[in-house]
């Protein structure tokens, strides 16, 4: 294989991107990791890449798709990163709602979800991060005031959208988060938690908000398929 690769890389004028480009469009990179038993069978520590392997969002794409949800994130190019008047770079307050790119990367004041989520080390040279799976990370989706405040963005922005009913808010949201449609199960659960279309306003912004942050902190939203 990097024999190929190397001869491929040759072949076309030493272009990283039209190797990248190859590779990206390939059968293999493109699987999903759907389970498959006689795959399993045969190859059960998929050395031959039957699936993908699944594999956790960075914090980066985290905060990227809960912004992208609560319809706050901005997609402008370019522009300044650190607020103006900074001095030092303890007790930053990282507010923004631009892509996580765009977010300042402080060693002393890196952002929750970062620290969380196994961001690099900014002090340290580090040519592969961590990837674990720890209980503050679930306390993090529970509890921080920011993910929930996207909740509730994304509960307002739901409710003011024209759809068939809570039936349809549901197919759209959970397309929107996991990627997919709700299964029966799930469908049926959020229908009987949001309740009536015909309740207090306030009660079922806050049940459309505690929706959303439940599948926040799923697996499903978390990891790739």
């Amino acid at each position: 294989m990097l024999d190929y690769l190397a001869a491929r890389l040759i072949q076309q004028n030493w272009s990283v991107k039209s190797l990248l480009r190859e590779l990206v469009l390939t059968r293999t990179y493109r699987l999903d990791s759907s389970h498959d038993q006689l795959g399993s069978d045969r190859d059960p520590d998929n050395r031959l890449l039957w699936r993908m392997n699944r594999r956790r969002l960075d914090a980066e794409s985290l905060l990227d798709a809960m912004l992208s949800v609560s319809g706050r994130l901005q997609t402008d190019l370019g522009g300044p990163q650190i607020r103006s008047g900074t001095t030092n770079d303890y007790n930053y307050r990282h507010d923004s709602n631009r892509r996580a790119l765009y977010w300042p990367v402080l060693r002393n004041s890196l952002p929750e979800l970062f620290r969380v989520f196994d961001f690099a080390n900014p002090s340290m040279v580090t040519g592969r991060r961590e990837n674990s799976s720890t209980t503050p990370q679930a306390l993090f989706l529970m509890n921080n005031p920011w993910v929930l405040q996207q909740a509730d963005h994304s509960a307002q922005r739901l409710l003011g959208h024209r759809l068939d009913g809570d039936h349809g808010r549901i197919q759209l949201i959970v397309r929107a988060t996991l990627g997919r449609p709700p299964t029966p199960e799930e469908l049926q659960s959020m229908l009987a938690f949001v309740g009536s279309e015909n309740d207090d306003k306030t009660l079922r912004l806050k049940k459309w908000a505690q929706v959303i942050q439940v599948l926040f902190a799923s697996i499903d939203f978390r990891y790739l398929r």
